[in-house]
């Protein structure tokens, strides 16, 4: 397959894109687009009734829910404002009711053995968490698994729309927490308004992001979209430039 090819774009994780760059050697030109993280950003105004915070939820969940997660334009962990009106936990059984809403038009991907006890196991863990440890709680009707942590360091998510949600007093408050994480940031949904969602996005792109959207269009990202920054299409263009002196 690779013999005739002038480029190779590849999608993958670190162990895929380092065995095929392996396979496919040196003498081709070889476009990367390995892991990469997808987040979600939600100031305090956007929960300020519970119609705004249901439309929210809905949009998020479909983010959720089109890959399960398997793609950097999923988000993997929603940092929200404190002081919304309301509450986190409100907001949480908001969108574990639209991902059950769901589960007809658009039922979760079959796991793995290995994954199901993963997930068994992250359940289990988060259930006695939720137990021992003051804000800490657990959403789990259905195979979604949604989970309210305060503790708001980056964490990676199982691949099977499980999310974890981190209440932070800023939104500013997360640059420095996703900053160890830029090179393999890719995606991110701020539902803010406009204003904040341009100087966010200005410092997250500064950060590595590529994508700046609102939730409920990051499983769809326009055919324009620069993967990972790049125009990679046109990479895989060979150009004629013609220049005229007079």
């Amino acid at each position: 397959m690779f013999g005739p090819c002038e480029t190779v774009m590849l999608y993958g994780g670190e162990e895929t894109i380092h065995t095929l760059r392996k396979r496919i050697g040196g003498q081709k030109k070889i476009i990367e687009h390995g892991h990469k993280i997808g987040v979600l950003l939600v100031s305090k105004d956007s929960l300020a009734d519970e119609s705004m915070a249901k439309d929210l939820a809905s949009r998020v969940a479909m983010d959720i829910a089109v890959f399960d997660q398997r793609a950097c334009i999923a988000p993997q962990i929603a940092y929200v404002e404190r002081g919304s009106t309301l509450s986190l936990s409100a907001f949480c059984h908001l969108l574990e009711e639209a991902l059950l809403e769901l589960e007809t038009s658009l039922p979760p991907s079959i796991m793995s053995v290995d994954t199901g006890a993963s997930l068994g196991m992250e359940r289990n863990l988060a259930r006695f968490k939720a137990s021992q440890q003051e804000g800490y709680e657990l959403f789990e009707k259905g195979p979604a698994t949604i989970i309210i942590d305060p503790d708001p360091a980056f964490t990676s998510v199982l691949p099977t729309r499980f999310i974890k949600v981190c209440p932070v007093d800023s939104l500013d408050d997360v640059l420095p927490i996703l900053a160890p994480f830029g090179s393999v940031l890719q995606n991110v949904g701020i539902e803010t308004d406009e204003q904040t969602r341009y100087a966010l996005a200005e410092q997250l792109g500064r950060l590595g992001a590529s994508r700046i959207t609102r939730p409920g269009l990051m499983h769809r990202p326009s055919m324009r979209w620069k993967h990972d920054g790049i125009s990679s299409f046109s990479e895989m263009v060979r150009w004629l430039d013609m220049e005229m002196e007079r």
